[in-house]
């Protein structure tokens, strides 16, 4: 019986594309688990072509916190149907307050996304590829957010938003605003030598430690610090071996606020670094520089990452 469901739920799904797109687009069909291809990013149609001139969305189904935080600032509470389950967690979300003028959160599955009745949908690059494909291939517009790697990529995503939603003024003034707190610190920064710069290893349970060509690695740039994670060999999210953290030995440790899983116990996880013996000889063991930066700040790749800049210039400089 519910194989016969899905079968016939795949019969409606591909008569409702022939009907929209004739005949000689069956190829078009969405079926799960499609291969990716390059131009399925940003707003585009399911045979990855721009699409443009649409009337400004009413009905804004968000599902990632990144988009969360950059649509509360752009589109009025009232156009936005649902946020991601994440706006509402003090420990990751900037928007908690803004958020409570939006009463729905959103699920990433196509049938609740379905019953929101989206003129829009936000999601991340990183969300399953076909279930984009398939609200594409139903009408359904779909923003899709690249991955950040630099700060400037998440500056050309809130334009691109802004944009979209007719807001552009409200999207510069927003990058306004970054540019004011990120020049403000650079100003600082570059007043400070090349041989005086303090080095820094963020420790994280979220996914690795930020190597080079890393959002993070950006971040510690624009703050006038040194990445040591980025001067090891890999790039990107991966996790660094103790013994490179000994051989690169920094100033400077962050330390988490959060966890995804909700299983680890954060304060015994800071006081297992601090009492390893593997890094007794690491500087900021042993001057005791281990400070906390809030994750909210420091896994942001919204507007709301300047004060990551802000947090690791006071930390490591200001103290």
């Amino acid at each position: 019986m519910k194989i016969a469901k899905i079968v016939l739920s795949y019969i409606i799904l591909a008569l409702a594309v022939i009907s929209t797109n004739g005949c000689d687009n069956e190829k078009n069909i969405a079926l799960p688990y499609v291969s990716k291809n390059t131009n399925y990013l940003g707003l585009k149609d399911s045979n990855g072509n721009v699409i443009k001139g649409i009337k400004p969305p009413q009905k804004i189904v968000s599902l990632t916190l990144r988009s969360d935080e950059i649509l509360l600032d752009l589109a009025e509470p009232e156009n936005i149907r649902a946020l991601s389950k994440w706006a509402d967690d003090p420990l990751i979300s900037n928007v908690v307050e803004k958020a409570k003028n939006v009463s729905r959160r959103a699920v990433i599955n196509e049938e609740a996304i379905i019953e929101l009745e989206p003129d829009l949908v936000v999601l991340s690059q990183s969300q399953p590829y076909d279930l984009v494909h398939r609200l594409r291939n139903m009408g359904i517009l779909v923003y899709v957010c690249p991955l950040a790697k630099t700060v400037q990529d998440t500056k050309d995503m809130i334009l691109d938003l802004g944009i979209l939603l007719r807001r552009e003024d409200e999207a510069r003034k927003i990058l306004a605003d970054m540019n004011f707190v990120i020049n403000d610190i650079q100003k600082k920064a570059d007043q400070i030598s090349e041989s005086e710069r303090v080095t820094v290893y963020r420790f994280s349970v979220s996914g690795g430690n930020g190597g080079k060509n890393s959002y993070y690695d950006d971040i510690c740039r624009l703050a006038g610090v040194i990445n040591t994670a980025g001067k090891m060999h890999f790039r990107g999210t991966q996790l660094m071996p103790k013994e490179q953290v000994v051989q690169m030995n920094p100033d400077v440790i962050f330390l988490p606020t959060w966890d995804y899983s909700g299983k680890i116990d954060l304060e015994e996880y800071k006081k297992e670094i601090i009492n390893d013996p593997a890094l007794q000889t690491v500087k900021a063991i042993q001057t005791e520089s281990l400070y906390v930066i809030p994750d909210k700040h420091m896994l942001s790749s919204s507007q709301y990452m300047v004060e990551c800049i802000k947090d690791i210039y006071e930390a490591c400089y200001e103290r």
